[in-house]
């Protein structure tokens, strides 16, 4: 009996050894790492690399470290890319790190840039922007700092730069804290779209120009024959990460104008409407029975669903009389 006992007791020792030493085999301090990172979450990406290759959209990410015990992160590598596949980074054990990525959907084509390479989003501090290397750099003093914000450059007429903090992109941003590495182990980061859809369709609309400006926002139009305008737009994101959240809004005041076509300039509304993450909202505006008057205006806002893309909101009807 006192033989089972001790051999008992040899392999409780033996397995909490063997545990133990697997724990610390996990993360060995100071050991070089290779760590793949991958997408999940709306981006509709599976926890493993992306393999496209040579596509138009544009991936920033910026990694950021700390040791354990440390409340803050520092930053440790950047880079832009528009091949996933290449999207692999050195990790140092006994470090833990943080992510944090945003993709521009057909950004290479979007976003301004030069032969120094891509502006906001992807800047490195102040007005040094960020070659596409697919490759990370790594750097505790340069950060791609502004991913969690709205505002962006976008080309305007011909060449020239225009800035924009609700800009007509669709973006995608998201993030991982806490992450140590080991063998094998890849880092897959959960994205969000941060994105609201606008769709504006005018009825009794027999001539001119509708103009509606959404705040900080490119200027949409309907020019006669035509009678809707549709687009998808970035928020501004003015406070943390509010952006990631179901649900997250921004109430913004849209101004509508009508343009008749002998330049009287008629202004049908000036309403805050809610605009929904993920959602798309649609602004009905009559003009009434006779369009060449201004007393028969009614704008009616109503959420609607964008079923392939965006979710059913809430239905709202503003009347003005």
């Amino acid at each position: 009996m006192k033989k089972i006992l001790l051999f008992a007791l040899a392999l409780f020792a033996l397995a909490s050894c063997t545990e133990e030493d697997a724990l610390v085999d996990e993360s060995v301090v100071g050991k070089e790492y290779l760590v793949s990172i991958g997408f999940s979450g709306e981006i509709e990406i599976s926890h493993s690399p992306l393999t496209k290759a040579g596509t138009n959209d544009l991936y920033g990410v910026q990694v950021y470290s700390k040791e354990s015990g440390d409340s803050e992160y520092a930053p440790y590598a950047y880079g832009l890319f528009d091949n996933t596949s290449d999207m692999k980074v050195k990790l140092i054990g006994g470090y833990q790190y943080k992510f944090v990525a945003s993709m521009v959907e057909d950004g290479k084509d979007r976003i301004y840039h030069t032969d120094k390479g891509f502006s906001h989003p992807f800047e490195i501090g102040a007005a040094k922007y960020s070659r596409l290397e697919n490759m990370f750099i790594y750097s505790s003093d340069s950060e791609m700092g502004y991913l969690n914000s709205g505002a962006t450059f976008l080309y305007s007429s011909g060449n020239s730069i225009s800035t924009y903090y609700r800009p007509n992109i669709s973006r995608y941003y998201g993030e991982l804290s806490g992450f140590t590495p080991s063998e094998n182990k890849s880092a897959s980061i959960d994205m969000k779209r941060v994105c609201f859809g606008a769709k504006f369709v005018a009825k009794g609309f027999m001539e001119g120009r509708m103009t509606i400006q959404i705040p900080e926002a490119p200027t949409m139009t309907i020019n006669y024959p035509e009678t809707e305008v549709e687009d998808i737009f970035t928020f501004k994101n003015d406070y943390g990460n509010g952006w990631l959240y179901d649900g997250y809004q921004e109430d913004l005041e849209v101004s509508i104008t009508w343009t008749k076509g002998d330049g009287t300039v008629v202004p049908i509304s000036n309403r805050v409407i809610e605009f929904v993450r993920n959602e798309l909202t649609t602004v009905t505006i009559n003009l009434g029975e006779d369009p060449t008057t201004d007393t028969n205006i009614n704008t009616n806002l109503e959420m609607t669903i964008k079923e392939e893309e965006m979710a059913q909101g809430e239905n709202v009807v503003i009347n003005k009389k």
